[in-house]
């Protein structure tokens, strides 16, 4: 996991056009290489870069556009910012590993406010890269491969149901059998506190091999799978699930608010940040949801659980364990 031991640098900017604003950059890679706080080695690095910056203001209705603009080696990248309330977040493919990235951020067309260098490490936390089969009814014997399954306890769920056997494992490979209730969608494997890395999708069949349908509900979210599974405060998550909106919610809808206040996200039992950036991606047949969340101050740290909730019809989904670190 990124360290957030070094201080957060604050840089204060001054819009005319958007009130007061206070940028905070609270995580980003460290100078000369290597995550924040893992003394440059990059052994723990993440297989993408986040800059995450909260965005202080007593002005309203701002784009990440109105406030910074984002250079990576030289290439505007602004576009890939995604707002969240208070929060915005840079999220980049991985870069090539051994090749230094410079990272800059402006205000607006002004001068640059803060900018650092980082070499691309290897990431070597668990992964997954393929199952098989990747369809079949409850029962189904399952072998899912990837990388660092002997560094903790297993657990394994398919479309958000846990599955209750797991029948084997070593390092690289994980033989599971489908859960009853399994739903179509992807594979999420956590190894000790962590979350696997790597999408795989498993369609769930009857037992005439038709494909279980997929439930549209307009009121209770799916919940598949949270990346990181770990993190102090301020860690941004990415969320794997369905019907992230909310009841009655216009997609087009350009105030933001309306959009994301239905959907709430519970760490630990306590709110966290409004859902953010949401995105449909295609996972074994069907359209599922993938968005970002931000550990809130308000949280309480230690091991416990990450849920969704529609805060306007008071369902909530399953758990899924998430554990919030207290900074070193």
């Amino acid at each position: 996991m990124l360290s957030r031991a070094l201080p957060a640098l604050i840089l204060a900017v001054t819009l005319a056009a958007c009130g007061n604003v206070e940028l905070v950059i609270i995580e980003r890679l460290a100078p000369g290489g290597g995550v924040r706080g893992d003394g440059g080695s990059g052994t723990t690095a993440r297989p993408q870069l986040d800059v995450l910056v909260r965005i202080e203001s007593d002005g309203l209705g701002f784009n990440p556009g109105d406030i910074m603009r984002v250079l990576v080696n030289g290439i505007d990248r602004t576009g890939d910012v995604v707002m969240g309330g208070n929060y915005a977040l840079l999220r980049l493919d991985p870069a090539p590993v051994g090749v230094d990235q410079f990272v800059e951020l402006f205000e607006r067309e002004g001068p640059v406010r803060d900018s650092f260098t980082y070499m691309p490490a290897p990431f070597v936390g668990p992964t997954i890269t393929d199952a098989a089969p990747t369809a079949g009814p409850p029962g189904t014997p399952v072998t899912i491969t990837g990388t660092g399954f002997s560094a903790g306890a297993l657990r394994v769920w398919f479309g958000g149901i846990e599955a209750t056997t797991i029948t084997g494992s070593t390092d690289t490979t994980i033989s599971v059998v489908v859960p009853d209730g399994a739903l179509p969608g992807p594979i999420y494997v956590q190894v000790g506190a962590d979350a696997a890395e790597g999408l795989i999708g498993f369609q769930v069949q009857d037992d005439a091999g038709e494909p279980i349908p997929f439930p549209v509900t307009d009121n209770l979210p799916l919940l598949f799978g949270v990346y990181p599974a770990r993190g102090t405060v301020e860690t941004p998550l990415r969320i794997i699930g369905f019907n992230f909106r909310g009841q009655g919610r216009d997609e087009d809808d350009d105030d933001i608010a309306e959009i994301f206040d239905s959907i709430l996200p519970l760490i630990n039992g306590r709110f966290s940040s409004r859902i953010f950036g949401i995105e449909t991606i295609e996972i074994a047949g069907v359209s599922v949801h993938t968005a970002f969340a931000v550990v809130f101050p308000t949280t309480s740290s230690g091991t416990g659980t990450f849920r969704l909730r529609n805060d306007s019809r008071g369902t909530q989904t399953p758990e899924l364990p998430f554990t919030v670190e207290d900074p070193e």
